[in-house]
């Protein structure tokens, strides 16, 4: 995940911040709370919607690491394309 978080543009910013296993340790924690808050929205409406905005933001984050990733895309195809030996999700 390192070199997918470390040319993101909107979260870039963890590493220096906290450090490699803080930065995961960030991630696994902000992910784990909007799971309960979309949990916690079957009895407050609130909660929910709060959680369904924080899975949004954690969509949005994932889907800028494709463009900025180096080597991510396949030149052979004559568009963008994800290479076959590229992982990611």
């Amino acid at each position: 995940m390192i070199p997918f978080i470390s040319h993101s543009p909107l979260i870039s910013w963890l590493y220096p911040a906290f450090g490699i296993r803080g930065g995961a340790r960030f991630l696994g924690a902000s992910e784990w709370t909007i799971c309960a808050l979309l949990y916690a929205g079957f009895w407050d409406k609130r909660l929910g919607l709060l959680g369904a905005v924080g899975s949004s933001v954690t969509f949005i984050t994932t889907v800028t690491i494709i463009p900025f990733t180096p080597n991510g895309w396949d030149p052979s195809a004559g568009f963008r394309r994800w290479p076959a030996t590229f992982p990611f999700l």
